[in-house]
């Protein structure tokens, strides 16, 4: 409740308004049989990673996680909510650090229509600015991009696919291409 970092965790999207694939029920997730986005997706191995890593870390760090708030508030879907936002609200610099940044993350992402971007302000600042890269007329919405990426990389990370997609591609195993030749 103290924390200086509250108003921003605040606005940030509970985990049943996320989109992401990792959240759809069975059937849900039958839409994507054919494609390599359910193999990407990694639920066991999220699942696993809460189980071996961030259970027993919270068990040794018992000040900073009393086992009846763990119970509560530090739960698998806490945990899960957590790795969905980092990884649809970060920024990665030059360096390939992860951050996530206050508003900057508020700009959303459309193939092809890139305006905005996020800049170091200085040189070893962790002051940034969202600029504009190219003329914006006024009422026009911002886009940053979130990268140049098929509509199952955008669907795994962010939880949408873009239409139209320039970069989209179809993935087809080697396993499905020796079976259909012979």
């Amino acid at each position: 409740q103290d924390s200086r970092w509250k108003p921003y965790l605040d606005v940030l999207p509970p985990l049943r308004s996320l989109t992401h694939p990792h959240l759809w029920n069975q059937d849900e997730l039958k839409e994507l049989k054919g494609t390599h986005v359910l193999d990407r997706i990694g639920l066991d191995q999220i699942e696993s990673q809460y189980n071996q890593f961030a259970k027993p870390f919270m068990a040794k760090q018992s000040k900073l996680f009393p086992a009846e708030l763990t119970e509560q508030y530090f739960t698998f879907d806490a945990f899960m909510r957590m790795g969905l936002l980092i990884s649809g609200y970060s920024f990665t610099n030059e360096k390939d650090e992860v951050f996530m940044a206050p508003m900057a993350d508020i700009l959303n992402h459309k193939t092809g229509h890139n305006n905005a971007r996020l800049f170091t302000k200085r040189q070893k600042s962790k002051v940034f600015e969202m600029l504009t890269v190219k003329p914006v007329e006024a009422g026009d919405e911002l886009y940053n991009t979130y990268g140049d990426y098929p509509n199952s990389e955008l669907l795994r990370k962010y939880g949408f696919v873009d239409d139209p997609n320039p970069f989209d591609i179809v993935e087809i195993g080697l396993p499905s291409v020796d079976r259909k030749s012979t």
